[in-house]
């Protein structure tokens, strides 16, 4: 913001900035981080910068920050700003029965549920899964992308792991990961291979 001196005098202005319950909303001019005041010659104006910070439970909306000056002489000036939450999606991904350890028969198909959970404030977008596993084994899913997860809302994805047909009985190492843009949540699972 650019505030000016109307006055014919030098003034010091403090700020008294303003937003909703449980905002944090501070004004300090911009060469001096921090200050609480302002001194302006007479005709000069000076800038400040405002920030305001929503709290973590805020819903997506619009919200009024207001910023009031003024001078021990009387002077003072106010202006009304908006901040516009947009939300933040969260994503993590977990097995339906909250299992890490799967068992299964070498070239046989294993069908894993997994749950993918959106607990942010704003929808996850084109969720993909992908899987990492021993070398010769088959990992899939069904399906293999989500178009979309609401916030406070689940998916339901089936992770399909063939083990290799050489795949000697023993416990072995997957990785399981969904992503969203720049989110990520990954599960690590143990996977014994039974005699046949």
């Amino acid at each position: 913001l650019t505030i000016a001196n109307d006055t014919p005098t030098e003034q010091t202005f403090t700020f008294d900035p303003s937003g909703p319950q449980g905002w944090t909303v501070s004004a300090s001019p911009t060469a001096e981080d921090r200050a609480q005041t302002v001194t302006i010659e007479a005709g000069g104006t000076a800038s400040v910068g405002v920030t305001a910070t929503a709290p973590q439970s805020a819903e997506q909306g619009t919200y009024p920050i207001d910023v009031a000056v003024r001078a021990p002489n009387g002077a003072e000036g106010t202006t009304s700003l908006e901040a516009r939450v947009v939300g933040t999606p969260q994503l993590s991904l977990g097995t339906a029965d909250e299992r890490l350890n799967v068992s299964g028969e070498a070239d046989s198909e294993k069908r894993i549920p997994l749950i993918i959970a959106n607990s942010g404030t704003a929808p996850l977008d084109v969720v993909r899964l992908a899987g990492t596993a021993p070398s010769g084994w088959d990992v899939s899913f069904d399906p293999q992308e989500i178009e979309s997860v609401q916030p406070g809302e689940t998916a339901q994805v089936t992770a399909i792991v063939q083990p290799s047909s050489d795949a000697v009985a023993g416990d072995y190492s997957l990785t399981i990961r969904a992503s969203a843009g720049s989110l990520s949540s990954n599960v690590d699972m143990r996977f014994t291979v039974e005699g046949s």
